[in-house]
């Protein structure tokens, strides 16, 4: 036969019930405040921000949206972000992603090409990371636009390449020219005489055009008006 609690057994069970349920209301108010906390924190990064599982947002900032030409609203009902990854880009993210929450290893930091609203592309230098969120594993990316420093790295490139073009055609003349005094034929540095003309364009890259002075015209051809 079991005994009743008494008053006093009673009394000290309502207690703890009520002291569990005030520890658990402060633990709900403390998250909520991590929660919000955590919130304004992200909203107010430079930083684009996206948590996703198998591709699914599950949050995502402003600034990320924004990188894309989308509301934060937009990004939160697609089925999947893979869209806003240019096509070539897609498998290599894909296979980092399932290596990544397997366990295995694969890059933390990389570029890679994302799709803006409009159609065009965007370079993006992203950091990633696992989290828990709703007690499951997802993925956590951290993104900069780097449109611009990519853009200044061709155009640099493309003007690099332009002088280097520009140099291997330069030839330049420099030092003593031995030139014979009487018929103008320039000694090479093999000892062979050339004429003014062919060595010039040899040493220089420049083109002569042949054509007759005044004196010479009147000289040579006194004849010709």
């Amino acid at each position: 036969m079991s005994l009743k609690p008494t008053y006093e057994e009673l009394e000290k069970r309502i207690n703890e019930l009520s002291n569990a349920e005030c520890e658990l209301k402060l633990s709900i108010k403390r998250f909520n405040q991590s929660e919000e906390r955590f919130r304004n924190l992200i909203e107010g990064s430079i930083q684009g921000v996206l948590i996703h599982r198998e591709h699914k947002p599950l949050f995502v900032n402003k600034k990320w949206a924004n990188i894309h030409g989308y509301s934060p609203e937009e990004i939160l009902v697609m089925n999947t972000v893979v869209q806003l990854i240019c096509p070539k880009d897609q498998n290599r993210m894909i296979n980092f992603k399932e290596a990544r929450l397997q366990g295995n290893d694969a890059p933390v930091d990389y570029e890679y090409q994302g799709v803006h609203k409009d159609g065009s592309f965007i370079w993006l230098e992203n950091r990633v990371s696992v989290v828990q969120w709703d007690n499951q594993a997802a993925i956590q990316t951290t993104i900069f636009d780097i449109t611009s420093r990519k853009k200044a790295e061709v155009e640099r490139e493309k003007l690099i390449g332009e002088l280097n073009n520009a140099l291997l055609e330069v030839k330049s003349l420099s030092g003593i020219i031995p030139i014979c005094m009487h018929c103008k034929q320039i000694r090479d540095d093999k000892g062979y005489w050339n004429q003014l003309e062919e060595f010039i364009s040899k040493h220089s890259g420049a083109q002569f055009s042949h054509a007759l002075c005044d004196a010479c015209l009147e000289k040579y051809y006194p004849e010709e008006d």
